[in-house]
């Protein structure tokens, strides 16, 4: 009897697990949330640097082979490093996440998720 719980019940979990993570919920296509951990941000900034302005690549600042999914708190994280690097900070992108996809706006360093 003991042998059967020991590899009934794993077995249930295990099951419980995959039936969970691989349901989709309604409304949201490719929204399983087994796979969905993080944002995806896809954003194009310019900053100003001694009154000329230029493009910022926020990927030239991880090392090579970093994750490069990062959640918004992470984003502003990276804004903030990069006020301190520029006089001025401004972009506008997106966010994909497992509830949809938002859209992000960066004015004078500080970042604003969704529509105004």
């Amino acid at each position: 009897m003991t042998q059967i719980i020991e590899i009934g019940a794993p077995a249930l979990l295990i099951a419980a697990m995959v039936i969970n993570g691989f349901i989709r919920r309604p409304g949201h296509k490719f929204s399983w949330p087994m796979f969905i951990r993080h944002a995806s941000v896809v954003v194009e900034m310019e900053g100003t640097y001694k009154g000329k302005r230029q493009d910022i690549n926020i990927y030239a600042l991880f090392p090579a082979g970093e994750e490069f999914m990062m959640s918004t708190g992470e984003l502003q994280e990276v804004i903030d490093y990069l006020n301190t690097q520029y006089e001025e900070v401004e972009g506008n992108g997106i966010v994909r996440y497992s509830g949809g996809v938002l859209e992000v706006r960066i004015r004078n360093g500080v970042m604003v998720v969704g529509s105004d």
